[in-house]
């Protein structure tokens, strides 16, 4: 009888390693399929619909993608957004949230990953920071902004881009919206199974990065955030090293934000960036 029993439990352990490898196998194989889910632009489906002026700026990064980017002018002496979305979709889906930035007296511009709407290539850690850097650098080159007032807007995924770049450019300050501490952490959230952090390669570590940043730092996150923990949004805002300011809205969600704060969205923004 035990020795049945112990090569029954035998055979489910191997089960269960065996399932397990497949899950881990399937993980490193698909990992950047789990992370990124860009659209291609579809300018009919989105239509463009805005008040908002619009300049579709194209230009290529230091592996030779072209990359689309969205420019909405205001006033050339005012901050300028370089904002970078999150892990879904495109800059035409945001087109709501651009107006209200744009309106809000900011220039806005907005940057579609690699992969994403009418960029090239494929979405990775190391190919989004190469887009932000040349996004930077297009942006700082314009004669109708200011370059010394670039402050670096990031929502979700978009954030730990922004927070990289303000590492590596000249920005003036730092907004992230609703920020995760590391993708592996977000991993062992959303799989909370053993080893599932260690096998993913995709870091985007912004719990250590900004430990860096000497910026001013505004952090926003949605008190009832369903996708990135509110927890992560204040555990970043704990570890930055700079001036920092962290705004919690409630009944906020991860997407919805800056509908929920309604004009308490751009009034925080104009105050954190010295325009009020």
């Amino acid at each position: 009888m035990k020795k049945k029993f112990a090569r029954a439990v035998w055979r489910v352990l191997r089960l269960v390693l065996l399932f397990y490898a497949l899950f881990l196998g399937f993980v490193l194989f698909f990992e950047e399929k789990m992370i990124f889910f860009p659209s291609p632009y579809d300018a009919c489906e989105y239509g463009e619909k805005t008040s908002v002026p619009i300049e579709d700026v194209f230009f290529s990064t230091s592996d030779q993608k072209r990359i689309h980017a969205w420019f909405s002018p205001s006033d050339s002496k005012a901050p300028t957004l370089l904002w970078f979305h999150g892990n879904a979709g495109n800059i035409a889906h945001r087109i709501d949230q651009l107006q209200v930035l744009h309106e809000g007296g900011f220039n806005v511009f907005a940057v579609d990953f690699r992969g994403y709407g009418r960029s090239e290539g494929s979405p990775n850690e190391s190919g989004t920071y190469r887009d932000a850097v040349a996004a930077y650098d297009a942006l700082a080159a314009r004669k109708d902004i200011d370059p010394r007032r670039i402050v670096a807007f990031g929502q979700s995924l978009g954030a730990a881009v922004a927070l990289d770049l303000a590492l590596q450019r000249a920005c003036e300050r730092v907004v992230l919206e609703a920020p995760f501490t590391s993708v592996p952490a977000m991993a062992s959230t959303a799989y909370p199974i053993p080893g599932v952090s260690y096998m993913v390669r995709t870091k985007y570590d912004n719990l250590s990065k900004v430990a860096h940043l000497a910026l001013p730092l505004l952090v926003i996150h949605g008190d009832r955030d369903e996708i990135i923990p509110f927890a992560m949004g204040k555990a970043v805002h704990a570890a930055a090293a700079g001036p920092k300011e962290f705004w919690e809205v409630p009944g906020a969600h991860h997407n919805d934000v800056y509908l929920v704060a309604g004009r308490e969205y751009v009034r925080r923004l104009r105050r954190f960036c010295g325009m009020e």
